[in-house]
This record gives structure tokens, sequence and C-alpha cells, in this order.
């Protein structure tokens, strides 16, 4: 299961056709998480993430309800319980509407989303039974109504198109184009400037900071552009 292919689902459901594929798609398990059958007249925000993940390849904390998602991420220890986390592209973030901002809220989540992405300041979600209807969201990192995240754990992506290791010191074509995407001055020469434009990429994107372009520097500078 990749990230790319759970933004792709989500972004593809639409509508009331998204509704019932999520109604179809949830039903089908066996067992049931708790037995329940899905309603048309249900809640259907955490269905969304589950019959999303599960159109993936799996989903270990399929629910229909917000507060038992986030029971079952906890077991499996991918729970963060930090509002100020930088979400990647298919995390699952939860909301508490009652949230005072005062700290990480633990309050009872009313809602959830899957991030199809985060510039390091601001988060899109694409969310289910949003206003009744399939919707994007933009919330500020470490923003009021962040309860938390689920972090499932993805497959590696091979997006780097070929793309070579490059670090301060190296030249080429290759530099160029780096300088390009990260928004440094495109001379082909991987100097202090470049190096101090990396280090800001990776930060907002939830990398490893180390000014070294490597597999997932270029997976992510594709994805932003």
């Amino acid at each position: 299961m990749k990230r790319s292919e759970v933004v792709s689902i989500i972004n593809n459901l639409v509508g009331s056709q998204g509704h019932q594929k999520v109604l179809e798609v949830y039903n089908k398990q066996n067992p049931l998480p708790r037995g329940y059958k899905l309603q048309a007249k249900d809640s259907w925000c955490a269905a969304t993430v589950t019959a999303v993940f599960l159109m993936a390849g799996k989903c270990d904390f399929a629910e229909c309800s917000c507060v038992m998602m986030i029971h079952k991420a906890k077991n499996l220890g991918i729970w963060v319980e930090d509002d100020a986390y930088i979400p990647k592209p298919g995390d699952v973030i939860m909301y508490d509407w009652q949230d005072a901002i005062l700290g990480n809220d633990q309050g009872t989540p009313d809602h959830t989303g899957i991030v199809i992405g985060c510039d390091g300041k601001n988060i899109t979600v694409r969310e289910g039974n949003k206003s009744n209807n399939m919707g994007n969201r933009t919330i500020k990192v470490n923003g009021k109504y962040i309860r938390g995240f689920i972090t499932p754990v993805f497959e590696e992506e091979d997006e780097d198109m070929g793309m070579p290791q490059i670090k301060k010191g190296d030249k080429g074509k290759a530099v160029a184009i780096w300088q390009l995407i990260a928004d440094a001055h495109p001379d082909g020469i991987f100097e202090d400037n470049t190096l101090e434009a990396t280090k800001i990429f990776q930060k907002n994107h939830g990398l490893t900071a180390d000014g070294i372009v490597g597999p997932k520097t270029w997976a992510e500078g594709f994805k932003s552009i």
C-alpha cells in the first residue's frame, strides 16, 4: 500500500456516488467492525477513511467510529498525540470541534479525513461526510480542532525517477533541476544557498533535514511540482 494510492482513491470519491462506494466497500467487510452494518443515514467520515484504505490494500484500524478508530490506532502504535506533527499525504487526521487550544487536545473526536497535501504550514484534507458530501478542508499545522493523527505504515515509494543523490559540492543538470524544485538559484552548483533551501524543503515536508537529496527528497520534490 502506497501513500499515492490512498490519495488517488479518496480524490476520486465524489458526491453521492462517493458515499455509495463507501457504504458498499465498508459493508463488505467480514466480519464487520463490532458487527454493525453502516446505514446511509449514519455519519460516514470514519467509514470513508476505512473504505479508502481497504481499496488501497488493507485497513488494520477499520471502523465507523472515530473514537474506536483512535483506540485501534493506539493499540497498533500508529497514533500521534501531537497537534504540531507535520503529516504526510495518506496520514489520517482526527478533529475535535471542542478543542480549546490548551496543549494537545485529548477530547472526544468528532470527525476525520485523509491528508492529501501539506506544505509544512497548511494541511489539505479530503473528507467524507463534510456537509453531507465529499469535500476538502485546509487547516493550519498545530491549528485549533486538531485531535491527533493516525500514521499508517506505507510501502516506500520509488519516485525519484532515476535521479542521482546530490549534495553540497555537486554540479550538473540534476542539481539545476533540484534548484528549480527547491526555489534556489538554478546555476547547477550545489552551494550554501541550495543547501539551505534543501533543508527548508525537507523540514517542510516532514523529511530528515540533512541537506542531501536522495530518493525520498526527490519523491517529495516531484510531488510538489
